[in-house]
Order: structure tokens, then C-alpha cells, then sequence
């Protein structure tokens, strides 16, 4: 005895119902590398070479929306090379902020000296100097 209708649809024996789905397009080239290069550059940002590894996430990131633009039946990664581009555009950013902000905390926090009857603020190891110069003058 079968249930009811409208409980189901009756398929055909031998079929499961579901058709399979065409092959998705391979992901850009560019847009991995605009990924790996902002990840790179991200951390490099210590040194030097992080600043050119950013702008070269930058550039790939851009080129590669270009062309999955033109053939997005053939590439995908779109939202891979626009998260290249923001970390390339922010790695930078994170790390000139870090320094400015150690530096400004290293610049106001100096030990302040006696120095040629002004007062001077100058790092510790300038503060011995400048103790010992006054020891030697006495």
C-alpha cells in the first residue's frame, strides 16, 4: 500500500534524483598569489622586503580581478584576490602604526636630565653619560 500523495515525488527505478554538478572553474593563479604575497608581506613588514611583497599583492590582486571579470565562466577566486589586496593594503598600515606608536611611547617616556644647567630628556644610557660628565666637572 502506498502513502497518500503529495508525500513525495515517484522517481523512476534506477535514478537517486539528483543530477551531477558540472565541474567548478579552477581558482586564478593571480588570486592565490596576491593571497600568499599579503600573507608574506603582512609578516615581512619587520624588514624591508615586506613593503614590496604588499605591493606586489596589490598589483596581482587587481590583475587577477581583471581577468576572472573577462572569463568568469573559466576562473573563479574573486573574494581570494580582494582579500590579497585588503591584507596587502592593511599589512603595511598595521606595522607603520605599531612603530609610530613604540616610538612615540619610547619618546615620551625618556628619563629626563640635568644637563649644562637645562633640563633635557635624554634615553638612560645618555643620562649616565651626562651624570658622569657632571661627576668629573665637581
Amino acid at each position: 500500500m502506498q502513502p497518500p500523495g503529495g508525500y513525495g515525488l515517484e522517481l523512476p527505478p534506477g535514478t537517486s534524483g539528483f543530477e551531477p554538478s558540472s565541474p567548478r572553474p579552477p581558482l586564478h593563479q593571480l588570486a592565490s598569489t596576491a593571497l600568499a604575497l599579503a600573507i608574506l608581506g603582512f609578516f615581512g613588514c619587520l624588514c624591508c622586503v615586506g613593503y614590496l611583497l604588499s605591493a606586489g599583492a596589490v598589483v596581482a590582486g587587481i590583475f587577477a580581478i581583471f581577468a576572472i571579470d573577462r572569463q568568469p565562466d573559466q576562473y573563479r577566486g574573486k573574494g581570494v584576490a580582494i582579500a590579497g589586496i585588503v591584507l596587502g593594503v592593511l599589512g603595511p598600515i598595521f606595522w607603520l602604526a605599531l612603530m609610530f606608536f613604540l616610538g612615540s611611547f619610547h619618546f615620551f617616556y625618556r628619563t629626563p636630565v640635568l644637563h649644562d644647567g637645562g633640563l633635557w630628556v635624554r634615553s638612560k644610557s645618555a643620562s649616565l653619560e651626562a651624570e658622569q660628565r657632571a661627576s668629573v666637572r665637581d
